[in-house]
């Protein structure tokens, strides 16, 4: 971190972060006076506070890192807000003067709540915007500044997604939000920040859709150590609720990042024609907060496998689908996820998707060359180590693939990645292909100028999206 004078051609160092697991970047307060520099891993976070109307001040460091201590720190008026899971692991907000703002001095302004998991924090001239997860589902509250909530916001159906959209004025009076559904497009709402009362913006026009034929449902299944796993499930009405018919399981599970419940243009394809689409809320996301995280990483990213193969499983037995009908589908770190729950249960599923999959853990662990390898150490192990490199080939989908007879498996790559490396696919392709014994197609899709999220163009996305959906469809009997 530096600050520079633009006449002068002069640059100041101000910080250097040398902890190699930790990533620094900076975010300008809403009130304009403070600029905070964050450090961040999967281990912890620690946060410095800059001054941006005194340029002589150097930057104050709130609470040293320590391990699993999260905190977010904003500012309004004369004070700092943090958000902190020093003492509890939901998470509590905590004021203190700006003039003294170290941890030592911190005083609980909002305590913890059973089931609620804190999120994040957004501050504004008169109110604080809290928000939080409860049953795995994002919320909100606002709270005056004597802390007093004024009111509360979440979603209208049992599955939803809700997040801040674009609040960037520090006197604003309204609040902005998107909400969305696995069946409902996405709409701009503003809410009165004294009375609570919204207004819908904007919706997300999609031509001929009408939301009210399809169904979302939350249900939970069952870990085999006793951790229920939410699904969401969304189906078209006329769908039968007594026959196995085709479904498509997604999952993720890594990072402590929830699984997006936002609407998809393409989904009503697969919905229109008989196929559902359910999303298992595996461990190793952020769905319960980071103890949800930490129960599947590092030397415990078995029990997300574990967790998928249960979904999968629970939705066969309670007649969603059968595993010559059920299809899986996952991406990026999720590669993993699918990619070893197909080494250790190849017969439950009729196709398997992959998009820019993350398959070879031990190989990409061990270049330093690949961006972020020493900050991923905490999520997958480091290699380097005798037991945690025998924990990472026990589940590594590329150090997995066994004579078997695995499904049909469509691999996408995007060849400008420079996130997770092409040779992950190229490696895992040609290792099903030599080892699949049920005759099933193995095939790999190269986009040669899109990178990690795939092309830019919509037209071209449209098009990708249409082979992937196409493929599902053969797979599942359907075409």
């Amino acid at each position: 971190m530096a600050r520079g004078s633009i006449a002068r051609s002069e640059t100041t160092i101000l910080y250097v972060e040398t902890n190699d697991q930790l990533a620094l970047h900076l975010a300008t307060c809403r009130s304009g006076e403070y600029v905070m520099a964050v450090s961040g891993g999967h281990a912890m976070n620690e946060v410095r506070v800059l001054s941006a109307v005194d340029l002589t001040t150097p930057p104050f460091l709130i609470s040293a890192g320590r391990p699993d201590h999260f905190y977010q720190v904003d500012h309004q008026a004369d004070q700092f807000f943090v958000l902190s899971n020093r003492s509890v692991a939901e998470g509590e907000i905590y004021q203190v003067r700006v003039e003294q703002p170290h941890e030592c001095n911190w005083s609980l302004w909002i305590g913890s709540r059973p089931g609620r998991i804190g999120e994040a924090i957004e501050t504004f001239r008169d109110v604080l915007v809290f928000w939080f997860r409860r049953g795995g589902l994002p919320h909100f509250a606002v709270f005056d500044r004597h802390g007093r909530e004024r009111f509360a916001i979440s979603g209208d159906q049992s599955a939803y997604e809700l997040y801040s959209e674009n609040n960037f004025e520090y006197a604003a009076t309204e609040y902005r939000c998107i909400s969305e559904s696995l069946s409902r497009p996405r709409s701009v709402i503003a809410y009165d920040l004294a009375s609570g009362a919204g207004r819908v913006l904007e919706t997300y026009p999609v031509p001929r859709y009408d939301p009210s034929r399809y169904s979302v449902v939350r249900r939970e299944v069952v870990a085999n150590d006793g951790t229920r796993i939410p699904v969401s499930l969304v189906a078209h009405r006329d769908r039968p609720q007594d026959q196995k018919c085709p479904l498509l399981l997604a999952g993720y599970g890594s990072y402590g990042l929830s699984y997006s419940l936002a609407f998809s243009h393409a989904l009503p394809s697969l919905l229109d024609r008989g196929v559902a689409f359910a999303i298992a809320h595996v461990r190793g996301g952020g769905e319960f907060g980071r103890s949800w995280h930490k129960a599947a990483r590092g030397a415990r990213k078995s029990r997300a496998i574990a967790d998928f193969l249960c979904v999968a499983e629970a939705l066969c037995r309670e007649s969603y689908s059968t595993a010559k009908s059920l299809a899986c589908r996952s991406g990026s770190a999720g590669g993993v996820l699918v990619g070893a729950a197909l080494n250790r249960a190849p017969g439950a599923f009729a196709a398997a998707v992959l998009d820019s999959p993350f398959l070879d853990v031990v190989g990409d662990m061990q270049q330093d060359d690949i961006p972020l390898t020493s900050l991923e150490y905490v999520e997958w192990g480091d290699p380097r180590d005798f037991e945690q490199r025998a924990v990472i080939l026990d589940y590594s989908p590329c150090a997995n693939v066994v004579p078997a007879p695995y499904p049909a498996v469509l691999v996408n790559v995007n060849l400008n990645d420079v996130i997770v490396p092409p040779t992950n696919a190229f490696a895992y392709v040609r290792a099903l292909r030599e080892a699949s014994i049920s005759g099933a197609p193995i095939l790999l899709n190269i986009q040669g100028l899109a990178g990690h999220a795939g092309a830019s163009a919509r037209a071209v996305q449209d098009r990708h999206e249409a082979l992937v959906l196409a493929f599902i469809l053969s797979r599942v009997g359907i075409v």
